[in-house]
């Protein structure tokens, strides 16, 4: 059963064309940033002859930590169900700056030989021990990353908006959201989800199944995790359960990328050597802009590396 990959996008276009090269012949669904100019990517997919990869429509303006993220997480879930082949057994996230690590086929191998796995890490909010960055806090106060507020927050000169939001989050600090489920779970938004899942997900999200956390920090972090973990899916996980809730950061549960510790900036040479020893399929924050020719680079490495990794449709 083949995958179809699910891409947030919002700049380096040129980054995003070394992914979409190996994307090639996979179903691919990108949604692109409204604030982003979409003509150096769709340039790029008619140069590179992607027809395989779509664009998805309507395009939201998305704002960090905020629920916007997991708008377009679904309606892109659902465009992709809707549109990719019948046969299509895993929806993969990917941002548009992640980048294989070894061929994409092989990633695709590895979830057919488990076709119900939920690629799908988390651990309990409430047990862990940082509260307001990694804990229930997150769930039950108000952040307003998102709306009006922060929109203004985004296009306002950065100190203005940042202290109107910041202000706005004090205020109604006291007044705490109540979250529907038994537990809160946490985990990395780059999942890789079984067409059933899928199809569940797109139908919580659009009977407003998430709209607990419409103010919430980091939501896209939350809503998939949550559902997998308080249903029959957690048996499907990597681990068939819960993680224990210590990572300081979330790059200790990502689930097929490799992260730096910090999560702070991109990637350079040498962290993507680190990467390649690993056994993740994908490393994330991949920077063209910021360091030229690290796609070729890792590409050429993967290649020495893993000798006998299949191509395939990759290309």
């Amino acid at each position: 059963m083949p995958t179809a990959f699910i891409v947030l996008a919002h700049g380096e276009p040129t980054t995003f064309s070394h992914l979409a090269r190996h994307l090639r012949g996979f179903p691919t669904f990108v949604h692109l940033d409204r604030s982003a100019d979409p003509a150096p990517f769709e340039r790029m997919v008619r140069q590179q002859g992607l027809h395989a990869l779509q664009f998805v429509q309507p395009r939201r303006c998305l704002h960090w930590g905020g629920y916007s993220i997991v708008m377009a997480m679904m309606e892109s879930l659902a465009q992709a169900i809707g549109e990719a082949p019948s046969d299509v057994g895993h929806f993969a996230f990917l941002s548009g700056q992640c980048f294989p690590l070894q061929p994409v086929q092989a990633f695709c191998d590895h979830l057919e030989v488990r076709p119900q796995l939920v690629w799908c890490r988390g651990f309990d909010m409430a047990r862990h021990p940082r509260r307001a960055s990694m804990g229930s806090d997150r769930v039950r106060h108000r952040y307003w990353f998102d709306g009006a507020v922060g929109h203004f927050s985004k296009v306002a000169p950065h100190a203005v908006g940042a202290a109107v939001r910041r202000a706005l989050t004090g205020v109604t600090w006291p007044f705490t959201s109540i979250s529907p489920l038994p537990m809160d779970v946490a985990g990395s938004q780059w999942t890789a989800l079984p067409r059933a899942l899928a199809v569940e997900l797109v139908a919580h999200y659009g009977s407003g199944g998430f709209d607990y956390l419409r103010h919430a920090l980091a939501p896209d972090e939350i809503a998939v995790p949550s559902y997998v973990y308080n249903s029959r899916w957690a048996a499907a996980t990597p681990s068939g359960g819960l993680e224990p809730s210590q990572g300081a950061t979330m790059a200790a549960y990502a689930n097929f990328h490799w992260l730096k510790g910090g999560l702070r900036g991109t990637v350079s040479r040498e962290d993507v050597d680190m990467a390649l020893r690993s056994e993740k399929f994908f490393v994330r924050k991949v920077s063209e802009t910021a360091t030229p020719g690290l796609c070729d680079y890792i590409t050429a490495q993967w290649r020495v590396h893993r000798p006998g990794g299949r191509g395939g449709r990759a290309g």
